[in-house]
């Protein structure tokens, strides 16, 4: 048997009457259909009967990652006075596909927030103060509401300092 021109031929020499022929289709991926034409001819050339069989496309499933998050923590803040903030690395749905299954789909965000995530965080987050503090101070002040003719307002000093406010 041969196969030109989308025809399949039987050459007389290969087959004999009420012959058995197989067809095989490779895999389909091109995205189109495929067919074959088959004809039965009389010994005097006549077409007694025709067929055709069609090998449908296969159908492209594509498939789009979920929504994934995760969350991260500023790195590089002064630990003793301040937090990182945390903020949360997104994967949008759809951003990923796969013609392979939802969960290689899946696979694809998330290795995208393992590898991003903290860098974008790190970027865009903030350190947070959490520790406010003052320096040691001191300040002398006079009582002034005494007579000026007969009294002296005493002297008294004021100290403020290292106050810590969490």
């Amino acid at each position: 048997m041969k196969v030109d021109n989308c025809w399949a031929n039987i050459d007389k020499k290969e087959g004999g009457l009420n012959s058995k022929v197989n067809i095989y289709f490779d895999e389909n991926d091109t995205g189109a259909n495929r067919s074959v034409k088959i004809r039965v001819s009389s010994r005097d050339g006549s077409v007694s009967e025709e067929c055709t069989l069609v090998h449908k496309k296969k159908e492209q499933v594509v498939y789009r990652n979920k929504r994934q998050s995760a969350l991260f923590t500023k790195e590089g803040c002064n630990p003793e006075t301040e937090k990182g903030e945390e903020l949360e690395y997104v994967v949008e749905a759809g951003k990923y596909t796969s013609i392979i299954s939802q969960s290689d789909a899946d696979d694809k965000a998330m290795k995208d927030i393992e590898q991003n995530g903290q860098n974008w965080v790190n970027e865009h987050g903030r350190c947070i103060t959490i520790l406010w503090y003052n320096v040691k101070k001191s300040k002398s002040f006079r009582k002034n509401d005494c007579d000026p003719d007969t009294e002296e307002g005493s002297l008294v000093t004021m100290t403020i300092g290292n106050f810590l406010l969490p």
